[in-house]
């Protein structure tokens, strides 16, 4: 069910921007502006005589802050989504399923790589291919470090428990008392 309910949000994420690039792939606006720089002058005098003029491509969207409201509108509510999961999930005994920490990780990497992104792509705003290029970075770099961070971690746990013997106990595999040589003669009681 949660798998499913993943794959539904992932849906969702292709479709918004699916759904945005024909749309606005479609109406928008590309104009040619003059570089007004004032150490180099926009026009200069070439090797004939010859005056040049620099200008630049910008590529507007009708809806692009539209677009972007709506986007980190949805990952904000996602957002708290997890943080009400975390705060209910806290308690479990199930070690398995006691993800606070890594909810709580996850939600603290995605609102850093948002934050940089938004301002990196209102910074960038007259340079295409750099807003495109911060824009998908910084989903792509967003979700690697979930990846990474929560499913690394359940990998590592898998690993050190194969057989899920300590499923149920709080304390992980490598904390726990390791049982007496019955050859010994001495008795310890495990708990």
């Amino acid at each position: 069910m949660l798998a499913i309910m993943v794959l539904c949000f992932v849906i969702l994420d292709l479709v918004m921007l699916v759904i945005f690039s024909l749309v606005e792939g479609l109406r928008g606006n590309l104009r040619a502006e003059r570089v007004l720089d004032k150490e180099a002058s926009s026009t200069t005098t070439g090797e004939q005589g010859r005056i040049k003029e620099f200008y630049v491509y910008v590529c507007d969207s009708l809806a692009w802050d539209i677009f972007l409201g709506i986007f980190y509108g949805y990952k904000a509510f996602l957002q708290i989504c997890g943080l009400f999961l975390a705060f209910a999930t806290r308690k479990v005994k199930v070690k398995g399923l006691d993800d606070a920490k890594w909810i709580a990780g996850t939600i603290y990497i995605t609102s850093i790589v948002l934050a940089i992104t938004i301002l990196a792509l209102y910074t960038l705003n007259d340079f295409v291919n750099r807003h495109t290029a911060v824009f998908t970075g910084g989903l792509l770099i967003g979700t690697t470090f979930i990846m990474a961070f929560v499913f690394a971690s359940k990998m590592y746990a898998l690993y050190k428990d194969p057989e899920g013997k300590s499923v149920f106990d709080r304390t992980r595999p490598s904390d726990r008392p390791q049982a007496s040589n019955p050859s010994d003669g001495v008795e310890r009681v495990v708990g």
